[in-house]
């Protein structure tokens, strides 16, 4: 059964028509996750324990720096620094090490290696982004009117295509699956045919044979729209 607490801000994100509803999705929860960090939950000893131990990518401490929530910034970071102190002591002669080698031939340990490619506002965002894939092919399947709502939207941006033709490929039966995809991605070949067709009139416009042509405002932003509907989150 779908998760209330998820399928009512699909429905109302499916419900703006103003470019893909995932992206609109993910910003949100984005917000939430950043804010939810730097507030009360950064007393909660276990999100403090998570906190500490994975960290934060570079994206979002220059966020979690704009929030204007030095302290409680600062006590995240004096634990985290904490635990970074410990993985980086010196190894003690003839044992291993933080490491993981011997003080003669020291070579990084996974707990390193791990904690500088890792953050917490991103698997934490991951982890609900799939549920909301998750839903929506669901409430695709069992609600009419979200399927109208589906069929309506304009297009999604290349990652969450991906990641609905990946979730419909394993939630959907045989029967549902080819007509999901072809749903999708008849919206995707219009949009991109729309796309294309205005990068085109925007390059056309640079020849001197066409001086003096109006641009519609979807030429003008072209090269923008384009980059928007490529790029990953």
């Amino acid at each position: 059964m779908a998760e209330t607490i998820y399928t009512i801000p699909i429905n109302e994100a499916f419900e703006k028509h103003s470019g893909c509803p995932f992206c609109g999705l993910h910003d949100d929860l984005e917000r939430d996750s950043l804010e939810y960090v730097m507030g009360a939950a950064m007393m909660q000893p276990d999100v403090r324990e998570e906190t500490n131990r994975i960290g934060f990518c570079r994206n979002h401490l220059d966020k979690m720096m704009g929030m204007k929530n030095r302290l409680g910034l600062a006590l995240l970071l004096e634990s985290h620094m904490a635990l970074i102190e410990k993985l980086l002591e010196a190894p003690v002669s003839g044992k291993k090490s933080f490491f993981g080698g011997s003080k003669d031939s020291p070579t990084p340990s996974k707990a390193v290696i791990d904690i500088s490619k890792n953050c917490f506002v991103c698997n934490r965002m991951s982890s609900i982004m799939e549920r909301y894939m998750s839903n929506a092919v669901y409430l695709w399947k069992s609600d009419g009117a979200f399927r109208e709502k589906f069929a309506n939207q304009k297009s999604f941006c290349m990652e969450h295509t991906g990641m609905l033709l990946a979730t419909a490929g394993s939630e959907l039966d045989s029967k549902q699956l080819p007509i999901f995809n072809k749903m999708l991605l008849g919206l995707m070949k219009n949009h991109t045919a729309e796309l294309k067709n205005d990068l085109t009139g925007f390059i056309k416009s640079f020849d001197h044979r066409n001086a003096g042509k109006t641009l519609t405002e979807e030429e003008r932003k072209s090269v923008e729209n384009i980059i928007i509907f490529l790029r990953n989150m």
